[in-house]
């Protein structure tokens, strides 16, 4: 005896001595076995962070078998490996988000605002004398000659687009 539920592979195998059978089981062929085919019903809504859907037995409706399902909360360790997984997906597209920053100026340039961009304005600022200028590639790969203040500028600004994006994951 198969018990419920079973595969149109499994109705092939228990009949495979005496039907033959086409690329398919359709549901007429199973009745015709003496299999009652249950129709699956929508899954009712739930909170997917805390919740899993759970099909229970079918019910005899309106004449014929309908899919159940009941909704139960997530086990501790179904909802710790939920939530790891929500975590790693909102750092990766943190990482997007942060590597896509651009900011403007006050003098209208845009700069690259990304990690590494900070990092090098940082050194870039370390390194120079309040009155130096230098070339700097902006965001549009344009090049321009800069000084001191306007990289402090913009590594500020690319700071704070930074910071207000790395607690998201977290909230």
């Amino acid at each position: 005896m198969i018990a419920y539920p079973i595969t149109p592979d499994q109705i092939r195998h228990a009949h495979r001595a005496s039907v033959s059978f086409g690329p398919t089981v359709t549901p007429d062929v199973a009745e015709m076995l003496g299999y009652d085919v249950v129709h699956v019903d929508v899954q009712p809504l739930f909170d997917a962070s805390t919740q899993s859907p759970v099909a229970a037995d079918p019910q005899f409706v309106a004449g014929v078998w309908v899919q159940q399902w009941t909704v139960r909360p997530l086990n501790p360790v179904e909802l710790a490996a939920k939530q790891g997984v929500a975590l790693e997906l909102a750092k990766a597209s943190r990482a997007g988000l942060v590597a896509a920053i651009t900011v403007t100026t006050t003098s209208g340039k845009t700069f690259d605002g990304d990690e590494d961009s900070q990092n090098r304005m940082a050194r870039a600022i370390a390194g120079m004398e309040d009155t130096d200028q230098m070339l700097w590639v902006l965001a549009d790969n344009s090049l321009v000659t800069v000084g001191k203040a306007e990289l402090r500028e913009a590594l500020r600004m690319a700071g704070i687009e930074m910071a207000g994006i790395w607690m998201v994951p977290y909230q």
